[in-house]
């Protein structure tokens, strides 16, 4: 957590939504597939995601996720929809 980017929302909370991103792909971490182009964030062993279309939201919305992907409920993405900047 202290190593986090300085441009990310109230980043000391947890168990929240920061922000929304368009998954666009997925990669074993090997550098024939990374080429540069993985954050400091990709872990070794670990599938690296490609997100894109980021976008913070303006306060952090609680929630309880899951370890990998997880669909919100409807009540979670209206309250994600309303911290979005506008």
């Amino acid at each position: 957590m202290r190593d986090t980017p300085s441009d990310l929302p109230d980043i000391r909370v947890r168990g929240a939504v920061l922000a929304l991103a368009r998954l666009t792909g997925c990669h074993q971490p090997a550098p024939a597939h990374c080429d540069s182009a993985c954050s400091d964030w990709g872990e070794p062993g670990r599938i690296h995601w490609r997100l894109t279309d980021i976008v913070a939201l303006r306060v952090p919305v609680p929630a309880r996720g899951a370890l990998y992907l997880w669909a919100p409920t409807e009540q979670l993405r209206h309250e994600i929809a309303a911290a979005l900047p506008h």
